[in-house]
């Protein structure tokens, strides 16, 4: 018995525990002997994914089955005569269960369609990333008006109006690195950076000419998105990470926004949020994490119980309605210059996706916030502290009603 190989994940099953604990291994795959893959050439095992188990799930692909029925079949009319037609049935009937255990397998995940061709695969990528960008209709929401939040003062909504200066476009270009990655201009900070004498009057006009106008040019908003796999064999598109290549001029456009904003995050986010928040580390959320697991673990009496609540954040970022972000940065009290200027580098983006370094379609989102740039973990949390306040809402509804 041999090992048929396969095709996917590189294992089979995984602890499901974080790094450095984390414990993975191929303990399931397929053998055979050298008859059976004579009789099969075309078989391939695919590791396929799933959200449910630490088990990955396994599909066997035999080729060309329904024909080696029909020659088997066939082959049965004419050995008859010669007094092996029980040998040959027997096959039949072995090939009649794989063949069923086939199509349960399949059955089990219908929407599975392996494309090898370039044509097939561009269009798979155009068909899920207009799928994810683009906001589904329907849904309850919730008036975030109702949310308990915090917001910003009147002091610190003036300093965040002042008008941006040159000085602060220079010091947002210098702080960059220059050999990023490419955007569809085609030229990286370093350009700017060496020919700044040349070129640095007409940059601050152009992104003055936003931050402190208003006016923007929509097609500089133009991205192009790399696809980096979140694993070493990646089987469908959620197993990509899609990363935005932005032009120069935006970047230097969201530098300074995030700047700015940053400074005033922590008036406006929970003590809950540690990430991205100055003066905040994850870690310490980590460590609360696993205080509180222990409690529940430990608790055997008393009349009130507790609960933990895993949240699946897939897409996440790809997934926020504008409407929504809107309405949050309404409630936090953000100035309606601000909301604007936010609101139109975030609807006014489109995509291409790359694959392979070619430009695959065109793609205009209706929902989502672009990953790859310094402003948009800021803008996630922001949404996220409407989750935060509904889950104190809930908190501390329950406390009053058990009191």
């Amino acid at each position: 018995m041999v090992d048929i190989g396969y095709t996917g994940f590189k294992y089979t099953w995984c602890n499901n525990f974080v790094s450095p604990n984390s414990i993975r291994a191929r303990l399931d795959r397929a053998l055979a002997s050298q008859d059976w893959k004579d009789s099969f050439p075309e078989a391939q095992l695919f590791y396929l994914s799933t959200n449910t188990s630490d088990y990955l799930p396994l599909l066997l692909e035999l080729g060309d089955r329904m024909g080696q029925l029909d020659e088997l079949q066939r082959g049965v009319i004419i050995v008859l005569s010669k007094g092996q037609a029980m040998v040959l049935a027997s096959a039949i009937n072995k090939l009649r269960e794989v063949d069923e255990l086939y199509w349960c397998q399949r059955s089990r995940d219908e929407e599975v369609v392996w494309h090898r061709d370039m044509e097939g695969i561009h269009k798979i990528v155009i068909e899920f990333y207009s799928w994810l960008f683009t906001s589904q209709t329907g849904g309850n929401l919730f008036t975030v008006g109702q949310l308990s939040t915090n917001q910003l003062e009147i002091e610190a909504r003036t300093q965040m109006e002042k008008d941006f200066t040159s000085e602060d476009i220079k010091h947002c270009l210098f702080s960059m690195n220059g050999a990023k990655a490419l955007g569809p201009d085609g030229m990286p900070a370093k350009f700017f950076q060496h020919y700044w004498p040349t070129v640095g009057g007409a940059l601050c006009d152009m992104v003055l000419n936003f931050l402190n106008n208003g006016q923007f040019l929509r097609k500089f908003n133009f991205t192009l998105i790399t696809l980096v796999p979140k694993l070493e064999r990646p089987v469908n598109m959620t197993q990509f990470r899609p990363i935005a290549l932005c032009n120069t001029t935006v970047k230097v456009i969201v530098k300074a926004l995030a700047i700015r904003l940053k400074k005033y995050l922590p008036l406006l986010i929970s003590d809950t949020q540690s990430t991205f928040v100055p003066h905040r580390l994850i870690t310490d959320n980590i460590l609360l994490s696993y205080e509180a697991h222990h409690v529940i673990k430990q608790r055997k009496a008393g009349t009130h119980g507790y609960m933990s609540i895993k949240l699946d954040m897939l897409k996440a970022y790809d997934r926020i309605k504008w409407a929504f972000f809107r309405a949050m940065l309404i409630q936090l009290g953000f100035s309606a210059k601000w909301i604007n200027m936010i609101m139109t580098y975030v609807e006014s983006v489109t995509y291409s996706p790359l694959v392979n370094g070619e430009q695959v379609g065109y793609i205009k989102p209706s929902r989502g916030l672009r990953q790859g740039d310094p402003l948009s973990p800021y803008l996630f949390i922001i949404c996220t502290e409407g989750l935060i306040s509904l889950l104190n809402g809930a908190r501390q509804g329950s406390s009053r009603a058990s009191n």
